[in-house]
């Protein structure tokens, strides 16, 4: 994949990470007698990925040669990635040789008004919707040009995240443009009927003369 830049930067999170205590002691009842087992290691306190707990108590890659992890919201800074592909390679690398770990991929941008925010994405094409998200709203003439030429982008967020909105708006504004048999053509016949699918499940409707109409969805 050929290098995409973005405004912010990427930093990756693990879950699942053992920390160490060297005075934690295991008590084990046996009958009537009790022992004290030495177990320096303490289970990782598990949250739902992407809820207020989880965002604040974690561990993430630090910034460091030898690629310490560090508190997520504490004083020792994370390593940052500006190339999605080189954040993707680490976590790959790091997977095999942590398998019991999950590893998050986190992009931290700004907003509009200066303030630092942090989304969870799964693909290039989230990263960059972030980025179009504030560009459109700094633009009112570009966020005017883009209602028209995507009316459904917002459905289609709710019913499948900003990467596959843009997937969809685009393939149908595509259609609208070109007709469903030129579309048909340049793409794979399995994604082109799956693409109809969810469309059609999010209640976004493709008319007989391939213009998004409301009306139904109809591919003959």
């Amino acid at each position: 994949m050929a290098d995409v830049s973005f405004n912010g930067y990427l930093v990756i999170y693990v879950d699942g990470y053992k920390t160490v205590d060297t005075s934690l002691q295991h008590i084990v009842h046996h009958g009537t007698e009790t022992f004290s087992v030495p177990d320096r290691e303490m289970p990782p306190i598990e949250y739902e990925v992407g809820s207020e707990d989880w965002w604040r108590d974690g561990w993430a890659v630090g910034e460091n040669t030898r690629g310490r992890l560090c508190k997520r919201l504490g004083y020792k800074p994370l390593r940052r990635f500006h190339e999605y592909d080189e954040a993707i390679a680490y976590i790959f690398d790091r997977q095999r040789k942590f398998k019991n770990q999950g590893h998050i991929l986190v992009y931290v941008s700004k907003t509009n008004d200066g303030k630092e925010r942090r989304d969870i994405v799964h693909s290039l094409d989230d990263v960059l919707a972030v980025d179009l998200r504030f560009a459109n709203e700094r633009d009112p003439a570009r966020m005017k040009r883009l209602a028209a030429e995507h009316p459904d982008l917002e459905k289609l967020r709710t019913a499948y995240g900003n990467s596959m909105a843009f997937r969809l708006s685009n393939f149908a504004k595509e259609i609208r443009e070109n007709g469903k048999d030129a579309v048909k053509a340049c793409m794979n016949r399995d994604t082109y009927y799956r693409y109809l699918s969810q469309l059609k499940k999010a209640g976004i409707a493709l008319s007989t003369d391939d213009q998004v109409s409301g009306q139904r969805i109809s591919d003959s």
